[in-house]
Parts: structure tokens; C-alpha cells; sequence
């Protein structure tokens, strides 16, 4: 039965390897392109420098880099509110070829269900250090001493 599932299964991990191998390495290229960026603000930054001195060198770089955060927040609010661009077989399709799909879990009994447990556990923690407590669930005189 071993060699079944490992014959199964191997390929399987063999795909997910490859596919990790592959985000990993896009994920160092990342890291690269954002270091290569960093040296050549460092560049431009000892270029102005020598040129005009630091004060400006320092204020022409971050005066660029607050623009480019501009503009990319400019670009994004713009991205944000442009309405979706719909394919010509999406309009020509029915709304209704695709039943809506409903979640088997109901997410609002899930979360009185934990609301549940959450005010049992409190009640429990309660009684567990209050003797006074305990007296009173035991049926006895609840004026001793709390502990």
C-alpha cells in the first residue's frame, strides 16, 4: 500500500516543490530590485551632493520620493474608483448561469457558539476562584470569607 501513496503523493510534492522554488526566487529578485533602487538613490543622492552639497542633495531626494508617493497614491484612489472593465462574454452571458454560492458554514452561529464557550469558560474561571462562589453553587452559606 506504501508505494501506491508515495506514487500518488510524489508527484504532488514534486509540483508544490517546484512552485515554492519559484516564489521563493521571485522573492529574492524582489529584494534585489528594492536594494539596486536603494544604491541608486544612494548614487544620485552622492552625485547631487558633490555637486550642490548635502542639504540640497538630501532635500532633492526626498523631495522625489514624496512625489513618487504621490503619484502612486494619485494612481491608486484612480484604480480604486474606475469602474471594472467587463469582457464581452461576461456581458452576453445570463447572471443566472452561474448559481450564487452559498457557505455551508453560517458564520453567525459560529460566532454565538464562541460568544457561548467564551461566557462559559469566564463563569467557569469565576467560580474557580471565588470560594464564595463555589459556596453559593454548592447551596451553602455565601457569607464566609472570599478567597
Amino acid at each position: 500500500m506504501g508505494p501506491v501513496v508515495i506514487g500518488l503523493v510524489a508527484p504532488l510534492v514534486a509540483a508544490l516543490k517546484q512552485k515554492l522554488s519559484a516564489y521563493a526566487l521571485m522573492a529574492v529578485a524582489g529584494l534585489i530590485v528594492i536594494f539596486s533602487a536603494g544604491y541608486a538613490l544612494n548614487a544620485v543622492h552622492s552625485l547631487l551632493m558633490l555637486r550642490y552639497g548635502g542639504v540640497a542633495a538630501s532635500l532633492a531626494i526626498a523631495g522625489a520620493l514624496l512625489l513618487a508617493a504621490v503619484i502612486n497614491v494619485c494612481a491608486a484612489f484612480y484604480l480604486k474608483y474606475r469602474p471594472a472593465v467587463v469582457s464581452a462574454a461576461a456581458k452576453a452571458s445570463s447572471p443566472f448561469s452561474n448559481p450564487p454560492f452559498r457557505s455551508p458554514i453560517r458564520w453567525n452561529g459560529v460566532m454565538a457558539a464562541a460568544a457561548a464557550v467564551a461566557g462559559a469558560a469566564t463563569a467557569a474561571a469565576a467560580i474557580l476562584t471565588s470560594e464564595r462562589l463555589r459556596n453559593i453553587m454548592r447551596g451553602r452559606d455565601s457569607h464566609g470569607p472570599d478567597v
